[in-house]
């Protein structure tokens, strides 16, 4: 996950590592642009000013038509 102008150094973009889709305290939150590693105040102080961001739910893919064969009558 990436935090613009995030860094309390240089106001720099942050990269966040984690292994699971949320955040934790404990990830490893570097800046891209001079390498500050943030301590865990930091990282606290951080993720409390972070708004999550809603998702849409992304529409249903159309379904193809399926062809019907219907039986043939035949007068007789």
């Amino acid at each position: 996950m990436f935090i613009l102008k995030g860094c309390p150094k240089c106001k720099g973009d942050l990269a966040a590592e984690s292994s699971t889709r949320r955040m934790e305290v404990d990830d490893d939150v570097t800046c891209i642009q001079c390498g500050y590693h943030l301590t865990t105040d930091e990282q606290r102080r951080l993720f409390g000013r972070l708004v999550p961001v809603r998702r849409r739910p992304q529409p249903l893919p159309a379904l193809a038509p399926v062809p019907v064969t219907l039986p043939i009558r035949r007068s007789a």
